[in-house]
């Protein structure tokens, strides 16, 4: 299951009120306006160095435009880097996602190799897309960035959730420029395809049920943008949620993010394209893939996968969850085994935010991935 954004207790959390947490997990971060005065308060205010006043100076940072690359006539993407080094490490984030997702290990894994996060079309500062937010567009929009703002060869993607999905894809279409992959749990090709989980029609039907009211969700959220009433009808207060660990400064401004239309037609798109099933249980990204995926050779890849993954819906009994996270295990195993220099991980106490939840756990593994290409450059 993708769940998209939104970093509150992602180990933790009940699924009772099931509909409210997916949208916090759907909302963190995007573009940020109208608080350089907040930002300024929280760092006046710190009274610390380390890792935490570190991570706190990222979300600040994450909170304004950065670099404006342009990847397609006057479109830019929105495009933020820390460090020094090569390969350079871009992160992706999930659906509706941004820059900020990574703000608690940003300045961290920028201590090993240049780290640079983006904002997909529509998301964070980033232009609007011209078309469907699909992942052979959000495809394409990487490979333009990656050249027009020249990260240097061979760079390291490290994607979370249906941003694991579109690294694959970039990985499925130009692994000879890629120099290593790193997915967060992510997603993979055939995972909306319930009906071949061996769970029972009921649980399968339910399943369903989940990702269609995601979809329907994000389009009464694009009405409510479109037609000024998001902020008012107590119906859609969960298209305004906000994760409770952020900093204020990225809470407060959520808020008015959420309000955009442009922000909530690219996040109804991706949804549409990585959620929405056929009669064959194939989505538009699905499609994307070649059956079966084609071998990445050496290439230096870890699947991270956590181990508190609960169904989303209400009504699964332990052994019908225990299948459920078996089949997403299987799919990162088929991942993994892509190349022969693959490894498939679990982590130990993390949800979904594997980033959020279990820091080191990414930290280790991007500079187990970074390495590996380093040695391999000086072979």
């Amino acid at each position: 299951m993708i769940f998209s954004r939104g970093r509150a207790g992602s180990s933790e959390r009940e699924f009772d009120d099931i509909w409210t947490s997916d949208l916090r997990h759907l909302r963190t971060a995007m573009r940020l306006v109208g608080i350089v005065a907040s930002a300024a308060i929280i760092l006046a205010g710190l009274t610390t160095g380390g890792a935490k006043a570190s991570s706190l100076r990222t979300a600040v940072e994450d909170s304004h435009p950065q670099t404006q690359v342009a990847v397609a006539g006057q479109r830019r993407l929105n495009l933020f880097c820390l460090g020094q080094g090569e390969p350079t490490v871009l992160l992706e984030a999930g659906s509706g996602g941004s820059t900020a997702d990574w703000w608690q290990v940003q300045a961290r894994l920028a201590a090993v190799t240049r780290t640079c996060a983006y904002d997909r079309a529509g998301y964070g500062y980033s232009d609007p897309p011209p078309a469907a937010s699909s992942a052979e567009a959000a495809v394409d929009d990487l490979h333009h960035l990656i050249e027009a703002a020249h990260l240097g060869p061979h760079p390291v993607i490290v994607g979370h959730s249906n941003g694991g999905l579109y690294a694959m894809l970039y990985a499925e279409r130009y692994s000879a420029a890629l120099g290593g992959l790193v997915l967060v749990d992510p997603g993979f090709p055939g995972q909306q395809d319930y009906d071949r989980y061996g769970l029972t029609p009921v649980d399968a039907l339910a399943l369903h049920g989940w990702t269609r009211h995601l979809i329907a969700d994000a389009r009464m959220c694009l009405r409510a943008a479109q037609n000024g009433t998001i902020r008012t009808d107590p119906a859609r207060a969960g298209c305004l949620a906000t994760p409770s660990d952020d900093p204020a400064v990225l809470r407060a401004a959520l808020r008015r993010i959420y309000t955009e239309a442009v922000y909530e037609a690219a996040n109804l798109s991706e949804f549409e394209n990585s959620f929405g099933a056929d009669a064959e249980g194939l989505t538009a990204d699905d499609r994307a893939f070649p059956t079966p995926l084609r071998p990445l050779d050496d290439l230096p890849l870890i699947v991270l996968t956590a181990d508190h993954h609960p169904v989303p819906v209400s009504g699964f009994v332990p052994v019908e969850q225990e299948q459920f996270w078996t089949i997403w295990k299987e799919g990162h195993d088929r991942l993994a085994r892509l190349s022969r220099a693959g490894i498939s991980r679990v982590v130990v106490g993390s949800g979904h935010f594997i980033q959020i939840d279990k820091p080191d756990a990414v930290l280790a593994a991007v500079t187990q991935v970074v390495t590996a290409v380093r040695n391999e450059k000086h072979q």
